[in-house]
């Protein structure tokens, strides 16, 4: 008990601030029909008679004293235990009452109200095994809640698998926070991992434990040692951002970002897109579906694709609105409307005719563009029949002068093709093509 409160000092100062000494208003009396049960409660059980079950339920559980030496683990478990502990308890003391009946109720107030009643408290104390029990299942919940607290803090999703291998697509170009984001090259096969980091060029054993875990080990020759064999993971991946941790020879996690600056191959980089798209979609944090929903569209397959064909990426010359105030508004699939600010007009040419589409970017209230990127809403003659008859998207980035690349291979679905209760930009007439374009996206498979 002593150890106990070496450990973790504020819990009960917590509740003694909280609850004023008391558990009566910490006691369920759903279903029981008994009057004054609160008020046995309080004369048969005190928070100091819970300070003293409880310390002895978190001594007995070994993983608890394990855990203690790390303060963090200490703050997971504070804000848990005071917000539900002596409630928790108080529930058990109610439950416990439960087989008694009113007359039998009244009859223990009147004992512990007279000079017996603190030598009977003290001896329920000493045996009420049902309580304990509660207690220490209680005691376990919270050392394993504090567990997956410390192991989502040390890790970061380092145990997370992507439902993709990412050994298809790592091969390329990235520029690596590691190594003050100097570019980096990374080609890999089956056992050895080759990065040229500002032409020096190392050579590693690679050993890939899941889709996304690997371990790396030096190789003779490198121009610096890598030291003891490095786990290394990529725990998420945001666009062209592949985020990574890896564990310290002290034992802690150090974070670094691959930013991808070009793909072993176009197939790589489409690959990579429809990777990203289907993560986004059964992410349970980032899906635009419901939690029902997600399962339906995994069942579906996801994303229905055509196949890649690079004759859809096209080259387009662009002419900037000049009036840069110009703005648009776009009807969308519940009625409401969207404002949008006007970038310019990109031209193109593609299957022998000239074809133009409008750019835009999202705006706020003030007419200002809210976002770092081009949104370019099309439909063509496939929509409503191969693909999504409320249109396709692409997003894009800026160009740095007058000449983008348009790449519908990687055109993509408004929610409302996949779900209900989003307002989505219907593509104005000016960008409805008159061609067939049969790369990209396809119409879901199901609503």
């Amino acid at each position: 008990m002593d150890r106990y409160f070496r450990f973790l000092p504020i819990f009960f100062a917590l509740f003694l601030l909280t609850n004023a000494g008391t558990l009566a208003g910490q006691t369920t009396e759903s279903g029981t029909g008994l009057k004054n049960v609160e008020q046995l409660v309080d004369l048969l059980f005190s928070v100091e008679d819970f300070q003293n079950r409880f310390g002895n339920a978190l001594d007995n559980n070994a993983e608890f004293v394990r855990q203690t030496t790390d303060p963090y683990f200490v703050e997971i478990l504070t804000e848990e235990v005071a917000s539900s502990a002596l409630t928790t308890y108080g529930e058990m003391v109610g439950r416990a009452l439960l087989n008694f009946n009113q007359s039998e109720v009244d009859s223990l107030i009147a004992v512990m109200q007279s000079p017996y009643g603190d030598v009977i408290r003290k001896m329920l104390m000493t045996d009420n095994s049902e309580i304990e029990r509660d207690l220490a299942k209680y005691v376990n919940n919270l050392v394993q809640d504090g567990i997956a607290g410390l192991r989502y803090r040390d890790s970061l999703l380092f145990e997370k698998e992507f439902p993709y291998d990412l050994r298809e697509v790592m091969n390329g170009a990235y520029v690596d926070s590691m190594f003050d984001n100097v570019r980096v090259d990374v080609e890999r096969d089956e056992t050895v991992q080759t990065e040229t980091v500002d032409g020096d060029v190392y050579r590693f054993k690679i050993k890939w434990i899941n889709n996304s875990k690997y371990s790396l080990e030096d190789m003779p020759g490198n121009p610096a040692s890598l030291g003891d064999e490095l786990v290394v993971n990529i725990y998420e991946i945001e666009g062209d951002k592949y985020k990574y941790i890896w564990k310290s020879l002290d034992g802690s996690y150090d974070k670094h970002e691959l930013k991808r600056t070009g793909f072993a191959s176009y197939r790589d980089d489409i690959t990579a897109f429809r990777w990203s798209l289907y993560d986004q979609y059964t992410g349970k944090f980032t899906s635009p579906l419901s939690a029902e929903e997600i399962p339906k569209f995994k069942n579906s397959g996801g994303h229905q694709f055509y196949e890649p064909d690079d004759q859809f990426r096209v080259s387009a010359k662009v002419e900037k609105e000049s009036n840069h105030e110009k703005t648009i508004t776009l009807q969308t699939s519940d009625g409401r409307e969207k404002q949008y600010s006007v970038y310019g007009r990109a031209a193109f040419e593609l299957e022998g005719k000239s074809l133009s589409l409008d750019l835009y970017q999202p705006v706020a209230g003030a007419g200002e563009p809210t976002e770092p990127y081009l949104f370019l809403p099309f439909r063509d003659l496939t929509s409503g029949n191969e693909s999504y008859g409320g249109g396709r998207y692409i997003n894009l980035d800026i160009p740095v002068g007058n000449e983008l690349i348009i790449d519908f291979n990687k055109s993509y679905n408004p929610y409302c093709a996949y779900t209900d209760g989003y307002s989505c930009p219907i593509p104005p007439d000016e960008n409805s093509l008159d061609v067939l374009i049969k790369a990209g996206i396809k119409a879901p498979k199901l609503k």
